[in-house]
């Protein structure tokens, strides 16, 4: 892969940064030029160093075995990072990252001098964590000036299926909050995602973007090395999950170069911990955002599996009346319809526990539904998928058994009762 040099315009108070990107074998689904958008404002430089470029596709390159030649700067402790970075993705998982070898034309010396006259930068999206970061450290919540954040960045779409008129709609309400806090607004548009949704190796929907999410987002906060001196990278409380869905909180920080220090936040506090202390902060009323299905402006839809566990969780916190995003009340028939994929079964048992502690044993049960509902269609998949091959040659009856011996080896449940039965 070869990160071509950079070229900069200038058009209605907006600068865009774009790249030409070089595969050794063409690869016909990715763009053909990574470029990023932003008001003028927060970097009308003379030159730009390629460290969010690099910082972005390294985790893409590793996946299709690419060495990397930068046509450009580079921070050389962003370099120098890197070479750990691969090897912790590699020893997670050596089938899908290779160890690649970077080079580029020219490597920007380490300073020792920190300018205390940039800010501290997080992004924002109006969910969950983000919220969270943002709020704890504002003035009021940071007692160390040297960490209180001074910048927001919202990345228009990058994770969500929003529209146009979503995405101006938000931020348009951003910016107008953030201005409201004293906090500077940089919204960004860029076409990062189109390089980073694929399918290769064991990296399958909706999975792969755990593996390359914290790259994107970090990459993209690398553009502002010169108002900027630290960033937020919000994570989520997913220690119990799988080892892809816990890479940003050990990787993220090797993101770091000569100029912007990488911090991550918030991977030591549950989610259902997260929306306790946001919700006492009434700027996020009108104002917060998860949708993932079908969002409308800043309307979440109320009914998707991200939609209908938070609305669920500021119920029980008795506050989901004050959000003016989210419909009035949590229809339970719409939650127990829900099915989730065995990553998401972590945030299941949350809720399960979360419900009891507020004795709500309406929601427990419905949680407690969704979960062995989805246990069971998982097991099913798994049996379907191994008997697809032989079905057409052995009988209902065998089939019948053999889907009983996958269920009794992925649930320790179903096989003490098929054990109680047969006593």
């Amino acid at each position: 892969m070869i990160i071509g040099s950079l070229h900069q315009t200038i058009n209605n108070g907006e600068i865009r940064i774009s790249s030409k990107i070089e595969w050794s074998v063409p690869h016909t689904t990715f763009p053909e030029h990574l470029w990023y958008q932003f008001p003028k404002v927060y970097g009308d430089q003379d030159e730009y160093n390629s460290d969010a470029f690099l910082a972005s596709l390294t985790v893409i390159a590793m996946f299709y075995k690419e060495d990397i030649h930068v046509c450009g700067k580079v921070s050389s402790n962003l370099l120098y990072n890197l070479r750990e970075y691969q090897e912790r993705l590699h020893f997670w998982n050596p089938a899908d990252f290779s160890i690649i070898k970077i080079t580029t034309d020219s490597v920007i010396p380490s300073s020792v001098n920190v300018d205390d006259e940039k800010g501290v930068m997080c992004s924002y999206s109006g969910g969950v964590d983000s919220t969270y970061t943002l709020w704890t450290h504002l003035p009021q919540n940071e007692i160390n000036k040297d960490f209180q954040v001074t910048h927001s960045m919202y990345i228009e779409g990058i994770d969500l299926q929003e529209g146009a008129d979503t995405s101006a709609a938000k931020n348009k309400t951003f910016s107008k909050f953030m201005s409201s806090i004293d906090i500077k607004f940089i919204p960004v548009s860029t076409n990062i995602r189109h390089f980073h949704v694929f399918q290769i190796g064991s990296i399958q929907v909706p999975t792969k973007l755990y593996y390359t999410w914290s790259s994107m987002v970090i990459g993209t906060s690398l553009l502002f090395d010169s108002v900027i001196k630290r960033f937020y990278f919000s994570l989520d409380n997913t220690h119990e999950w799988p080892i892809q869905c816990t890479i940003g909180n050990y990787v993220a920080n090797l993101l770091s170069t000569n100029n912007v220090d990488v911090l991550t936040d918030g991977g030591s506090v549950s989610k259902i911990e997260k929306i306790k202390v946001i919700s006492k902060w009434e700027d996020t009323y009108d104002k917060l955002t998860i949708c993932h299905e079908s969002p409308k402006g800043l309307q979440n839809c109320g009914e998707c599996e991200k939609c209908s566990m938070l609305s669920t969780a500021l119920e029980m916190e008795n506050v989901l009346g004050k959000y003016s995003t989210f419909p009035d009340t949590v229809d339970r028939k719409i939650v127990r319809k829900g099915v989730y994929i065995k990553e998401h079964y972590y945030y299941l048992q949350a809720w399960i526990s979360f419900a009891e502690t507020k004795r709500r044993k309406d929601i427990a049960f419905d949680y407690t539904y969704i979960l062995y509902k989805s246990r069971l269609l998982h097991h099913v998949k798994i049996g379907q998928k191994v008997m697809c091959n032989f079905s057409m040659f052995i009988s209902p009856v065998h089939n019948m058994y053999r889907l009983s011996y996958i269920l009794k080896q992925y649930s320790p449940k179903y096989a003490r009762f098929i054990t109680f039965v047969k006593s």
